[in-house]
């Protein structure tokens, strides 16, 4: 595996990777990693003294770390990194910083359509495994529904 992989070219000791489809994929880890931290951002922000376990933002948080970013990551180190024998990794890089509007329902109404851009992305790629583009729309819907 590429040693400190990164989208973006020139970042120090990290190493670009090149392979389109391992782009793609790293991009929509990115995208899912930048999701999970904003329903944990979006928790603390509405009720930062509610219990975690029975807080449904954190459980969803739980879910896209475990049901979207942990199969892509797995999914990214077996792939061509665009570096003659190096496959691609995981790069946890964040193109902002996450952070839930104030209101509940904005907040949930901006979470479920990152879901479903996120989902129409993945399955846009055809190495996606099919349970996590599920996973993306079954998140999509409920924070839409749960908004209105």
């Amino acid at each position: 595996m590429l040693r400190n992989p990164s989208l973006h070219p020139g970042e120090g000791n990290r190493t670009q990777v090149t392979h389109p489809t391992a782009r793609t994929v790293a991009q929509l880890f990115n995208r899912s990693y930048h999701l999970a931290l904003q329903l944990m951002a979006q928790h603390f922000g509405q009720q930062p003294d509610a219990s975690l376990r029975r807080s449904q933002l954190m459980n969803a948080s739980i879910d896209v770390m475990t049901g979207m970013m942990r199969p892509l990551a797995e999914l990214l180190v077996t792939m061509d990194s665009g570096h003659r024998g190096r496959t691609a990794g995981p790069t946890f890089e964040l193109d902002a910083v996450p952070a839930g509007p104030a209101r509940p329902d904005v907040a949930r109404r901006a979470i479920g359509l990152r879901f479903a851009h996120l989902a129409a992305a993945a399955r846009a790629c055809p190495a996606v495994p099919e349970q996590v583009i599920g996973m993306m729309h079954f998140y999509a819907d409920l924070f839409r529904h749960e908004a209105t």
